[in-house]
């Protein structure tokens, strides 16, 4: 099973992606990159992903209006917020799996559905 992950943050997807892949060296993981949540919106439109890293604070619309825009397409996406904009109200009423500031239990997360 290759794992389809899509970070969408309009600073640094490339640089989230880059450090991600090498900590999944030995893994089938395949990290997508997006600069901002309307074309993660049209990506998940056009390609199916087993979990979205999103950040909070992007230009046109929040973490949270874009979570609520991708969980109406596909309900079952995970969604992680990564970001210190997150907090836990719209967390839970965007259907987070997880937010975090810091990038060990977003690695943790993942760790948990390679084993499935």
């Amino acid at each position: 099973m290759v794992l389809e992950v899509l970070v969408v943050d309009d600073e640094y997807a490339d640089s989230i992606c880059k450090y991600m892949k090498a900590d999944f060296l030995n893994y089938s993981i395949n990290f997508h990159s997006t600069f901002s949540g309307e074309k993660a919106v049209k990506k998940i439109k056009e390609n199916s992903y087993d979990l979205i890293i999103l950040d909070y604070n992007l230009p046109e619309e929040n973490g949270y209006q874009i979570a609520k825009k991708l969980k109406s397409l596909r309900k079952n996406i995970k969604i992680i917020g990564f970001s210190t904009g997150w907090n836990e109200v719209e967390a839970k009423e965007a259907g987070l799996v997880l937010y975090s500031c810091t990038k060990m239990p977003i690695i943790n997360y993942i760790h948990k559905l390679l084993e499935k």
